[in-house]
């Protein structure tokens, strides 16, 4: 009988405890670090996901690479027709039976990015985003 395998994002969460606990505050393994992990402005390991994902998104929107995913987003409102809306701009989420289909990069990734309201064209978008991150 074997051990099970850790899920990737519990050994980086816990990578990333580690590194905030011993590298960076010199506090002990007790100790809360909360408050130092807001004031250098770090984001925690959910929210990291979260903005490399919607990073992934952006890019494909943006620059058409990969194909493969650029391909799986839907377009914005305002591009299917000719009438503007309140959310013109958000990106539409695809339709998706399975569980499975809701962890896709494709529906996951638009959530997030609709949901951050961020505008996808603006020049400092990675770091409005993490403002946005941040701020919630």
């Amino acid at each position: 009988m074997g051990l099970a395998p850790v899920p990737r994002s519990t050994a980086f969460t816990n990578l990333s405890t580690f590194v905030h606990e011993y590298v960076v505050s010199g506090r002990k393994r007790n100790d809360r670090i909360s408050d130092v992990v807001q004031s250098l402005g770090w984001m925690t390991a959910k929210q990291l996901v979260e903005y490399h994902t919607v990073c992934a998104v952006h890019t494909a929107v943006t620059t058409g690479q990969p194909e493969c995913i650029s391909r799986t987003i839907g377009l914005p409102a305002n591009q299917r027709h000719s009438h503007e809306t309140r959310h013109a701009n958000r990106l539409t989420v695809p339709r998706i039976d399975s569980k499975a289909g809701r962890r896709r990069l494709c529906y996951r990734g638009v959530l997030m990015l609709n949901k951050a309201n961020v505008n996808v064209r603006d020049p400092h978008f990675r770091l409005s985003l993490k403002r946005n991150i941040l701020s919630r």
